[in-house]
């Protein structure tokens, strides 16, 4: 079979995964929801508050060059790549998976370019409540993740 039937085939798989995949990954649709996924963070790693954990990473890709503009893809690590942002639960269920970015770019542009990132700041994520600490301060809610 010659790679472009490969390829076509590939991305019709990937097409169908994603749609699949939607109707699965998805934030707490309540506040219940929300309020067992933030008892469950606080129960293993003692988080109050903390709505989910955030990373990225680098999936490895393979495409032709055919002109310049095509370098956006390489990463730092010269790999051809695309980069995936998710969300997930204290199950390590993803909650926000967010995709298609080239791997030049890098994390934190990814973030704030999606559209979770949009909902935190016009206050539709992470805004329902404070919890008050032992110590009387309060906490908001949250994301947990690394500086990138």
């Amino acid at each position: 079979m010659n790679q472009s039937s490969v390829s076509q085939i590939t991305w019709q798989f990937v097409e169908a995964m994603e749609k699949k995949g939607l109707m699965h990954l998805n934030w707490p649709s309540d506040e219940k929801e929300m309020e067992r996924v933030k008892e469950k963070f606080e129960k293993i790693r003692g988080l109050p508050n903390c709505c989910g954990a955030i990373d990225a990473t680098h999936i490895l890709m393979n495409l032709p060059m055919v002109n310049a503009a095509n370098d956006v893809w390489f990463d730092r690590e010269k790999n051809c790549s695309m980069i995936l942002l998710g969300v997930v639960d204290a199950e390590m269920r993803f909650r926000v998976a967010v995709t298609g970015w080239a791997g030049k770019l890098s994390d934190s542009f990814v973030l704030r370019s999606s559209g979770l990132y949009k909902l935190c700041q016009n206050g539709t994520r992470l805004n329902v409540k404070k919890v008050k600490l032992s110590e009387g301060s309060e906490i908001g809610e949250y994301i947990v993740g690394d500086l990138g």
